[in-house]
């Protein structure tokens, strides 16, 4: 008997059986998932602070590159000295990383005697170039073809070691011949100084200067000299990171530097308590233990950011995830089981019941499932169903229709559509009720007269069917109200918006004069100060003025783009026609682009017509001259430009300005079309530009009733084709597709 009882209640230990199991699989599935949200956020932080370290670190190289391009070229001490001090003065942001500025020229081995004189009656003491080697003693330099001796230092100290040649030491040497090599800024692994504490030396080579006063290194030349900067990294990591936002407590945050020296490459950590220079002893702990890493670069080193969790903040971030999951579960098995327990009879009188109330529906829904099934499907939907017989008798409405029209059932089956629908007669009626039987099908639109006189807007459908020989229109209408009301929204919204740029385009052509009478003024002043007009200047002065002129003018060319664009789009810009000569707007070109193209090594190639035409001479050589000057520029040295003209058969008149340069993509064209829609393309982006070129080319030539097309292909060329029609055309005399028009 106790068996037998035991036996019945299986199904209950079948369930906190399989409840357990369930409930143990969820813990460990949240356990597991919490582990993951664990790791996935620090490896989200730990890029994070990589990213940020790397573009503060790039930005230190952009001004320590422009250092060096300021470097003067016949240095002295007092020239080093204030150079020194206007670095010091303009860079705020390098101050907690640098401590000296040094300039080690490079002296050819036969002017060695002469170097060392010069610089001992410089310093009014004896100073040899001497050698520095790996254990710190420093010795006689011996014959070399070249050396990097230093000979400033700014701040001087009694034992900085002018003389010491920075090509001897190995560590030194190597990345200074990686310097001069690469043409690029190098920096060393952390060193030990000859005084202070251990540093990284930055080594950047220094090249001639052209005639303008600019920076120009010779693929195949020497550096005249290294500028060496003495940077602590540990500690402009650390004021980095004191920018940003604070590591939270429980993660150790280390940089390690990837090609040191073993013992030296860690060079920052949240342990240390000095300088940012932790004890070596950490180092192994750091680079091998579990953590979350991600690189950065800086002059030419490779960084690795550390992040390394405590076990406590690990536990802390996981926390109790998973318990109250096994604890649920655990409850819910126990709850079930035993409903299951003690519900076994309770069951039994349950399905007895079950069985005598589906033999009952069985037998109602034998008489009544027709009328259930429709009412039940028309009462349910939130839209008006009718069923409407030929005469348009309503026959059959749900629910929804009530609502909508505010009549009871009983008034709608006492009704037609012409007592609801608006604006509908009997030969409209007639008409819909021929569409709907040839198409079976159809939508509609309109609106409905409610009891208290409103008129809703509806949407619907309606099919036709017959029964029983009786023609009969199903119909859903569903309430369009706020549907129209999304439309009429939508629309005042684009008008607004159009307006708006209506307005932007108009202001920014009315500021045309605003815009280029300071910018006029700048170009004349700084004209007058670079030509001497009233009286000589320093060099230096002069050249930053011609500097001036030459942005100024830069500016100016930009900003009329801009408002001619801007007049185009505002439509205010009046075209003054003339009769003009294909070949004089082909001379203007020359004339403007000629130097810059032979400078380049392009070779220009107009080919002569005889065509005329009628339209704005000045804005079509403005057309001209940026496809060409486009052209040109996007041309590396021996390809070929080449400008044509031609007359199609039907009449108009095609100028194409066609390159051998980098091209681009099918799909970049119509960005390139666009008003600022620069390619971002590496080849691309050196060339510069505002990317308003092209855009207002093709408005220049939509105004004169044209087309402007683009065909072009990576490492192929680019072909840009200007057509004119037939009505702009002095000589109506086709020629043959192809030829150039004479």
């Amino acid at each position: 008997m106790n068996w037998i009882r035991i036996t019945r209640h299986w199904p209950a230990a079948l369930a906190a059986t399989l409840g357990v199991a369930v409930s143990l699989a969820v813990f460990d599935h949240a356990r597991n998932a919490a582990e993951k949200r664990f790791e996935a956020g620090l490896t989200t932080q730990v890029q994070t602070r990589a990213h940020d370290l790397q573009s503060v670190f790039g930005r230190y190289e952009g001004t320590i590159e422009g250092f060096a391009a300021a470097f003067p070229q016949n240095v002295n001490t007092e020239r080093f000295r204030a150079y020194a001090n206007s670095i010091s003065l303009a860079s705020s942001a390098l101050h907690l990383g640098f401590h000296t500025i040094a300039w080690a020229p490079r002296i050819a081995g036969v002017d060695r005697a002469a170097f060392e004189a010069d610089i001992s009656a410089e310093r009014h003491a004896s100073i040899i170039l001497r050698d520095l080697h790996s254990d710190g003693t420093q010795t006689v330099a011996p014959a070399k073809p070249a050396y990097f001796p230093l000979r400033y230092v700014e701040p001087q100290r009694p034992d900085s070691p002018l003389g010491l040649d920075l090509a001897s030491e190995k560590a030194r040497g190597t990345v200074l011949r990686k310097a001069v090599a690469s043409g690029t800024m190098q920096a060393t692994p952390s060193l030990k100084m000859a005084y202070g504490a251990d540093a990284s030396l930055i080594y950047v080579p220094v090249y001639p200067a052209d005639t303008a006063g600019k920076p120009r290194i010779e693929t195949a030349g020497e550096p005249i000299g290294i500028l060496v900067f003495r940077l602590s990294i540990g500690t402009a990591i650390a004021s980095v990171m004191s920018t940003l936002e604070p590591v939270e407590h429980g993660i150790d945050l280390s940089v390690i530097d990837d090609a040191g020296a073993p013992g030296q490459r860690l060079v920052y950590s949240t342990q240390a308590e000095h300088n940012g220079a932790p004890p070596s002893a950490d180092e192994a702990s750091v680079r091998d233990g579990p953590g979350w890493a991600s690189s950065f670069r800086f002059a030419g080193r490779d960084l690795t950011l550390i992040l390394h969790a405590t076990p406590q903040f690990r536990a802390d971030q996981i926390g109790g995830a998973g318990w109250f999951e096994l604890g649920a579960g655990l409850i819910l098995t126990a709850m079930l089981a035993l409903y299951l327990a003690t519900s076994r009879s309770r069951a039994d009188r349950l399905r007895n019941l079950a069985a005598s109330l589906q033999r009952e529906m069985a037998i109602r829904r034998s008489t009544e499932e027709d009328l259930r099934l429709t009412r039940a499907a028309m009462d349910r939907s939130s839209e008006a169903i009718c069923l409407i017989d030929r005469s348009g008798r309503y026959v059959s409405v749900n629910e929804a229709t009530c609502r909508q029209l505010g009549y009871s059932g009983d008034e709608l089956l006492g009704m037609t559509v012409f007592d609801v629908a608006v604006n509908s007669s009997a030969e409209y009626w007639e008409k819909r009720w021929a569409y709907y039987r040839e198409h079976g099908a159809g939508t509609f639109e309109g609106q409905r007269a409610a009891k208290d006189g409103s008129l809703i807007p509806v949407d619907g459908t309606a099919s036709f069917f017959k029964y029983e020989d009786k023609e009969y229109l199903f119909t859903v209408a569903r309430d369009a109200t706020n549907r129209r009301a999304i439309e009429h929204e939508l629309r005042d919204a684009r008008d607004r918006a159009e307006t708006a740029n209506q307005a932007k385009s108009q202001f920014l052509a009315n500021m045309s004069h605003e815009l280029r009478t300071p910018l006029n003024a700048i170009i004349g002043f700084s004209e007058v100060i670079s030509s001497a007009l009233f009286g000589p200047l320093d060099a230096r002065y002069r050249d930053y003025a011609q500097d001036i002129h030459g942005s100024g003018h830069h500016l100016l060319r930009i900003i009329n783009d801009l408002l001619d664009l801007s007049k185009v789009e505002a439509g205010r810009l009046e075209l003054h026609e003339s009769p003009v000569h294909v070949a004089a707007m082909f001379e203007t070109a020359r004339r403007m682009v000629g130097d810059r193209a032979a400078s380049g090594g392009v070779a220009l190639d107009i080919e002569p017509t005889r065509l005329e035409i009628i339209g704005d001479e000045l804005r079509l050589e403005q057309v001209l001259l940026n496809l060409v000057s486009n052209a040109v520029k996007f041309t590396p040295s021996g390809g070929t430009v080449r400008v044509a003209a031609m007359l199609d058969p039907s009449g108009e008149v095609a100028i194409s300005v066609a390159d051998t340069g980098i091209g681009m993509a099918a799909d970049e064209i119509p960005r390139a079309l666009q008003p600022f829609g620069q390619i971002d393309n590496s080849l691309i982006r050196p060339h510069g530009g505002t990317g308003l070129g092209l855009p207002l080319a093709k408005r220049l030539v939509e105004l004169h009733g044209g087309t402007l097309t683009l065909d072009s292909e990576p490492g192929r060329g680019t072909v840009v084709t200007f057509t004119l029609p037939m009505e702009r055309t002095r000589s109506r005399k086709p020629v043959r597709a192809g030829l150039i028009a004479g």
